[in-house]
């Protein structure tokens, strides 16, 4: 495995492309959504943008979001607000990896890579500490004996993307800067676009997983409240005697 530099130079140019595609059409739905903060409140609370734009954490961005959403908005519409978030908050995490991880590949003498590595820097800083100590052991006669027993990392700890991996990256890419738009148009529109806007959200699969799964969650929250209190054994006995007293 070949991280780093090389790598990337050595890496196939059509698979780097679709993860430069990736990086470039996450920072496009982060624009929008920007700009769907900028519609909420900026007008209102001007300094609250800048306050936005200094994070680096979607989470974070997506907390201000909601809370302007819910500050605007009807409840109706705050419903698949949040919801679009949310499989848009999925992709968030595929797009950090892609940006700040360590891209590498895997040769041989006889193969060139078809595929591309992935693998967080902090793991390989801990591989990179565990080496030089295990290095320190051998002497320099020693060397293929410390080459071959050296630490390396560990398969589950490395993201292997394939061009097919890479393209169904893309489309939940595409897919988060399409709902990132559509959040753009429900703010800015009228009363009776809103209702078209909500309607087409509601239809996608994706939003209409998350709408159910919340109301699932809130379906056995409500017979959870309605259920009556588990009373143990030991109180039913004491129960039980002072009722006979």
């Amino acid at each position: 495995m070949i991280f780093g530099g090389l790598a990337l130079d050595l890496a196939p140019a059509d698979l780097m492309a679709l993860v430069a595609d990736v990086v470039a059409r996450w920072t496009g739905a982060q624009t929008t959504l920007g700009n769907v903060f900028a519609e909420l409140i900026g007008a209102r609370a001007p300094a609250a943008v800048n306050i936005f734009a200094s994070f680096d954490s979607f989470a974070a961005q997506r907390k201000m979001l909601v809370m302007a959403a819910e500050d605007v908005l009807p409840k109706r519409y705050c419903e698949v607000f949040r919801a679009a978030l949310s499989v848009i908050e999925g992709v968030a995490t595929e797009r950090h990896r892609f940006a700040h991880w360590m891209w590498g590949i895997y040769m041989t003498k006889v193969s060139k890579a078809d595929f591309l590595l992935l693998a967080d820097p902090k793991k390989t800083w801990r591989l990179r500490a565990q080496q030089i100590r295990h290095f320190r052991r051998f002497k320099i006669e020693d060397s293929r004996a410390a080459h071959l027993s050296q630490p390396r990392l560990a398969q589950k700890e490395v993201f292997v993307y394939r061009e097919d991996d890479l393209r169904k990256v893309k489309r939940q890419m595409m897919r988060a800067a399409g709902y990132a738009h559509a959040l753009e148009d429900l703010v800015r529109a009228t009363p009776k676009q809103r209702l078209h806007i909500d309607r087409a959200l509601r239809a996608e699969s994706h939003i209409r997983q998350v709408l159910e799964t919340k109301r699932r969650k809130e379906t056995k929250h409500e017979r959870a409240a309605l259920k009556p209190p588990r009373v143990s054994s030991r109180a039913r006995r004491e129960a039980a005697l002072a009722r006979h007293k």
